[in-house]
């Protein structure tokens, strides 16, 4: 049958129709636009490699965005060669070998020349191993002998001299020794510097000692055969024919003083009452207090002041008796010394030479270096083996920190970047001032403080201001030149570090210096200076990048500028007033409603979790991570609240990524903050690791934040009292 003019006119306007409506609708469906930058193609790539698309994000955010990377890369430990694998890898490591690998350069500052030679000799195994461990046999002769390796009698006729030289010079080289000296601000009067006498880490955790289960028995167990093993090798190398029996014993009695030491060390959840009640007396008057302690060993009853002047004798500052000083705590260095005085001198010292000597045995040999690294395998469950030498090697630029950070920012940093981190900035403290301004608990005179040091945070981003060579230079002004040997170097750097740090006593307080490694993959809150630091090292993928989208920005360092302006409200970032002084300037009618708000959170963290990126289940401290749950809540809220604003301000249409056009703006941002958190660490390191962490484990961190957050549910339709839509949640602001 043939048709009809009529019908053929009537078939062509039908089908026009239906395609200026097909097109009408795709139209009005695709409000968006689709990133097709050369940064936003690979972010696209690298998430959906990343995103598993079988999990339901009302189950978890952090599994369906980290599911197929926990594939990718599973756990092998004959595979994994660091403890904890994070998806943007080593950060600036890889740019940093390269300018340490470089020939000097006459543009080169005189502190990265000295950072390069460093490297090389750590690098250089077969001058290391000609050398062998004889400059570290020097250095224990010079000090009386390590009473392990040589099994000396008990007592010595000039231990007094021992004990305080050998204190001194462990001061000036390393810093894992029970109490130290520093020079830092006055929590009273931030306008100052004072005089601390604090407590440190020691070579081994205090948790170690303090949780009895199988793991932390086999770990100790490792621990006492390093011992051992080191010992015998420099007995051997000084050619000391020594007791196993004696060795073993004497292992066993530094072992033993060490745990008792750490049994009365303080703990991170002490030191915001710690903040509230040490006020500052003279060392006359602490001098005085511990005269008051009964001690049998006279090499035990210190003077105080001639320590201390002997401490600080390298930065040229003579101290006297009038001297303020906060000691945290009197009641630990009591106890330390009532310890010590049970101890034999033998005991004591063997515990200070291997204070040093685990410190300093990968600056030595090989030989050295392998009983170390297989005593790190066995204690943290990893794989270290001689193709990480690069990595140790790498870890002598701490010291040239700055001089690095200055070739780096040179070379690789966009100041681009800057500008956009510091519009970041603003945007997500306005947002939380929003938050500060509507919240219920808090009376109006806080509110007010409250905002005020909001708005009074400063913030240093990227790297400091004053870089420049003459900067370096002057700044870096070692008398010392640099021999041929490693060993010695490393001395000679580390003496350096401590004495410009010790000179700090005297300085001016400058507000606007740097006192972590711009280079660093981390930021900072510090509520002395009331100053967030916003380095360099993570302002790169996956944290950012000036060609993103908003919501991948946002999502990711976003998250962390919000995270570290919310430390300035959190358990010990609200003891702090604006001008970083330590006062009560808030009301007890709203310090006793931000402990019923923040009882919710110790509460939710109260339960055992499924760490996902290590397959186990366990306890984190509800307390001892509070400060950092509060700030991770809050910056989520205020951080998507600061991108919600800017999208509506400047009518910001949504920006998709190729392949990922199903995901709104708003569904990548939270994609974008759970995807930075994607991580791996062994079931072992897990173990040992998180139940002591201020942090809770990475997707703890993403899945409960996001859980807290009502529109996260919106977002995702999660259905109410699914695992990410709960009934109670907990917020603070």
């Amino acid at each position: 049958m043939s048709r009809s003019r009529l019908e053929f006119v009537n078939i062509q306007y039908a089908t026009t129709l239906f395609v200026i409506v097909l097109l009408i609708s795709i139209n009005h469906a695709k409000k968006y636009e689709v990133c097709n930058s050369v940064a936003c193609i690979k972010l696209a790539g690298e998430l959906l490699t990343s995103i598993d698309s079988s999990v339901d994000t009302c189950t978890s955010l952090y599994d369906y965005t980290c599911g197929n990377f926990h594939r990718i890369h599973p756990l092998k430990s004959s595979k994994l060669k660091s403890a904890q694998l994070d998806i943007i890898g080593n950060s600036n490591a890889k740019e940093i070998l390269k300018l340490l690998e470089e020939a000097d350069l006459p543009t080169d500052t005189r502190a990265f020349k000295y950072a390069k030679t460093l490297y090389r000799q750590c690098m250089d195994t077969t001058t290391l191993n000609k050398i062998g461990v004889k400059p570290l046999l020097e250095w224990i002769d010079k000090f009386g002998g390590w009473p392990m390796i040589s099994q000396a009698p008990n007592a010595t006729d000039d231990i007094a001299q021992i004990w305080e030289n050998l204190y001194v010079e462990l001061h000036q080289t390393i810093d894992i020794l029970p109490f130290v000296f520093y020079s830092d601000v006055d929590s009273d009067n931030s306008s100052n510097i004072v005089l601390m006498l604090t407590y440190s880490e020691q070579f081994l955790q205090k948790d170690i000692f303090n949780t009895k289960n199988k793991l932390n028995q086999e770990k100790l167990r490792h621990y006492r055969a390093y011992m051992m093993n080191v010992a015998q090798y420099l007995a051997e190398a000084s050619n000391k024919n020594i007791s196993r029996k004696i060795l073993k014993r004497d292992v066993k009695d530094v072992m033993k003083l060490t745990s008792k030491i750490a049994k009365v060390m303080p703990s991170i959840i002490d030191f915001s009452s710690m903040l509230k009640s040490i006020h500052a007396s003279s060392i006359e008057h602490f001098q005085a207090d511990f005269d008051q302690i009964s001690l049998n060993n006279s090499f035990l009853k210190i003077n105080w002041l001639r320590l201390i002047n002997k401490i600080y004798e390298p930065a040229h500052i003579n101290i006297n008796k009038t001297e303020p000083i906060k000691v945290y705590s009197t009641d630990f260095i009591k106890k330390i010394f009532s310890i010590m005085d049970k101890e034999s001198p033998k005991t004591i010292i063997n515990y200070l030479m291997w204070t040093f000597v685990s410190k300093v045995v990968q600056y030595t040999d090989t030989k050295l270096y392998n009983i170390s690294n297989n005593y790190t395998d066995l204690f943290y469950g990893t794989t270290n083996g001689n193709e990480e030498r690069a990595k140790l090697c790498l870890k002598s630029k701490d010291n040239f920190a700055e001089a690095i950070a200055y070739a780096y920012i040179q070379k690789y940093f966009n100041d681009e970047s800057k500008n956009k981190v510091e519009i970041m900035i603003d945007n997500i403290k306005h947002s939380l001032e929003n938050l500060i301004k509507n919240n219920t608990w808090m009376d109006k005179t806080t509110q007010i403080e409250s905002i005020k040091k909001l708005k009074k945070i400063n913030a240093l981003v990227g790297y400091p201001s004053y870089f420049s060579k003459k900067y370096i230079d002057e700044n870096f002004n070692m008398a010392t030149s640099l021999g041929n040997v490693f060993f010695d170097n490393m001395l000679i750097v580390n003496k350096f570090i401590s004495t410009k740090l010790l000179k700090k006593l005297k300085e001016k307080i400058d507000r606007e210096k740097w006192l972590v490694d711009p280079l660093v993959a981390n930021s900072f809150y510090d509520p002395y200076f009331n100053t967030i630091i916003i380095t360099a090292g993570i302002m790169k993928y996956p944290y950012f990048h000036k060609d993103f989208p908003d919501s991948i920005n946002y999502g990711a360092l976003g998250l962390v500028i919000g995270h570290e302006l919310s430390h300035a409200f959190d358990v010990v970032g609200r003891l702090f007033d604006y001008n970083g002084n330590v006062v009560q300037w808030w009301s007890n009618e709203t310090t006793d409603n931000y402990n019923k708000q923040t009882s919710c959170f110790i509460k939710r963290y109260s339960k055992p979790f499924f760490i996902r990126n290590s397959n186990i289940t366990l306890m984190i401290g509800a307390n001892l991570t509070l400060g950092e749950n509060l700030a991770d809540s809050t910056g989520l809220i205020a951080t998507f609240l600061a991108f919600q604003n800017k999208k509506i301000k400047e009518s910001i249409p949504d920006i998709r990524l190729p392949g990922l056009e199903h995901l709104s703006d708003y569904q990548l941002f939270f994609t974008s903050f759970a995807n930075s958190w994607c991580s791996i660490m062994q079931t072992e390191h897990a173990s040992f690791l998180l139940p002591t962490q201020t942090h809770s484990p990475d997707n703890v961190r993403v899945d409960v934040s996001s859980s807290n957050f009502p529109t996260y549910a919106e977002l995702f339709n999660c259905t109410l009292n699914s695992k990410m839509n709960p009934v109670d949640k907990c917020h603070l602001w």
